[in-house]
């Protein structure tokens, strides 16, 4: 808690930079890698000692083609890049993937594909053709224009390159990068460099890459200061130190950053998504103000808007996008919060998710690798009472390690965060002295640091199937598997010194 109240920031959002990864360093280095200028150089020279000592993720095929392709670009060992795998083309990895092979040709790598570079052009084409009347994701109007603007300057036309670099010019963000998304704010800098060298667009997007290295010589991955505060809400929002001495300015930044459609971003000045909506109305959903409930129509009317024809939601107002489990059951959680658990608007997604683990037999989280997470999160969507609920609750407990943590899929080792959220599914089920529970909050209390929060490891998607930590996340996990310990002991208080002052009165003596 009292780290909680340490790192709030004065608008009382929370707001912690993840963890460095080699894609992003290796990609903005590639990029500034371009550009001449001592200040550039200097910067990549700072990023490849970084890099020198990473190791790519290893837990997805693609994520290690994400993580070692950029390095190998910019030490200018790679041979021919090898963009065959058969999943690279489809609707997940097909932007990830031309990225790649743009940012290779820029490099002057060979690159191994089933298309023809006339063929991945007209691809690209085709997409930028129909811009305008596709639903995308603000990133990934960035991540096409710069990429359709480079493949037109390699290839030699200059003023089609341009063209396309103006409207990309349009979408700028005032601190002179794009979307606050340093892998977007990369390729648009290689775009710049080639179709608009010089302009002052070009040099405000170098300008604030080179701001964005830190001192070790990494650039780190978006902040989420409106999905950090919302989860962390949603952790300690209960408990009485919290509640007087954090949450009033925590609420106040979560009403301030509902964007005019009612919905929520994951960060300040981004569009509204269908994940970060619902639990930022779930950390609002006891208030009674005014404000809130205003807020509260607003979003729950957004979030009835994006509803897909079959009932369910995707995370992103976006054609490419599809449902994936932990956003739905937040929009499902949310609207039986605000419309009453048996409104009709989330029968077909309830029965969606029942039938997930029917054929599955688990959840799997869209946006955490973390089995807990997944658990937690889908079963509250399902509500108490369901008995796909308790089966996939009660699976959680051939999970537990031999320390007593609880891992982020079977067989890992335990991590804090995989721990508390296990312990917060299990919580309701099971009295907090079962000592498969003892043991679980002992390990939590054994792994706190001094400074109040815990370690971490990579578990967040973004983009998928790269994964990185955020400590935010971390805390506020473990956080939840204390805070149901907490809640339970309490409730079970009162009780026990009823039980104990009958005995008293009894002639049993006074208890200790």
């Amino acid at each position: 808690m009292r780290y909680c109240l340490d790192t709030q920031e004065p608008p009382g959002s929370w707001q912690i930079e993840p963890d460095p990864r080699m894609f992003d360093t290796a990609l903005v280095a590639c990029a500034l890698s371009h550009t001449g200028g001592a200040a550039a150089a200097a910067a990549v020279e700072s990023a490849r000692t970084w890099l020198e000592r990473r190791a790519p993720q290893d837990h997805d095929p693609v994520a290690r083609l994400l993580d070692e392709i950029p390095w190998l670009l910019l030490r200018g060992s790679a041979g021919p890049i090898d963009l065959r795998g058969p999943t690279l083309y489809g609707d997940l990895y097909r932007r990830k993937t031309i990225l790649l092979y743009a940012l290779a040709r820029s490099r002057g790598a060979r690159v191994l594909s089933p298309y023809t570079p006339p063929q991945i052009k007209e691809l690209v084409a085709r997409f930028y053709e129909r811009a305008d009347t596709l639903r995308m994701k603000r990133w990934s109007h960035v991540d096409l224009l710069s990429t359709y603007s480079l493949l037109e300057a390699l290839d030699g036309d200059g003023s089609r390159a341009a063209e396309v670099a103006e409207r990309l010019v349009t979408m700028q963000s005032a601190d002179g990068g794009f979307c606050h998304n340093p892998v977007s704010s990369a390729v648009a800098l290689l775009a710049l460099a080639s179709a608009l060298p010089g302009s002052s667009a070009h040099e405000r997007c170098l300008a604030h890459l080179l701001g964005a290295q830190r001192a070790d010589g990494t650039f780190r991955f978006c902040t989420s200061d409106v999905w950090d505060t919302s989860l962390t809400l949603r952790a300690y929002g209960d408990h009485p130190l919290f509640a007087r001495d954090a949450a009033p300015r925590a609420f106040g930044f979560l009403l301030k950053a509902q964007n005019p459609d009612g919905g929520w971003g994951y960060r300040s000045d981004l569009e509204s998504d269908n994940d970060t909506t619902p639990c930022a109305l779930l950390a609002l959903r006891d208030r009674e103000d005014d404000a809130s409930a205003d807020a509260a129509e607003k979003g729950v009317s957004y979030l009835l808007g994006c509803q897909l024809e079959g009932g369910l939601w995707t995370t992103w107002q976006s054609a490419e996008d599809l449902p994936v489990e932990d956003c739905v059951a937040h929009v499902v959680a949310a609207l039986a919060a605000f419309r009453g658990p048996a409104h009709r608007s989330i029968r077909p997604a309830r029965r969606w998710l029942a039938q997930r683990y029917e054929t599955q037999g688990r959840w799997t989280a869209g946006w955490y690798r973390n089995l807990p997470y997944a658990v937690l999160e889908v079963s509250k969507g399902l509500g108490d009472g369901h008995p796909v609920m308790y089966s996939a609750v009660q699976s959680l407990r051939a999970l537990q390690n031999a320390d007593g943590g609880f891992p982020l899929g079977p067989g890992e080792d335990s991590t804090p965060s995989a721990t508390g959220l296990a312990v917060a599914a299990l919580a309701e089920r099971y009295d907090v002295q079962e000592p498969f529970l003892r043991r679980a909050l002992d390990y939590l209390m054994d792994t706190q640091q001094p400074n109040g929060t815990w370690p971490g490891k990579p578990e967040l998607y973004g983009p998928r199937p790269l994964v990185y930590h955020l400590p935010t996340n971390t805390h506020a996990f473990a956080g939840m598997g204390l805070m149901a310990a907490w809640r339970r002991l309490a409730a079970a208080r009162p009780e026990a010194e009823l039980r104990l002052r009958a005995s008293a009165s009894c002639g049993g003596g006074t208890p200790r």
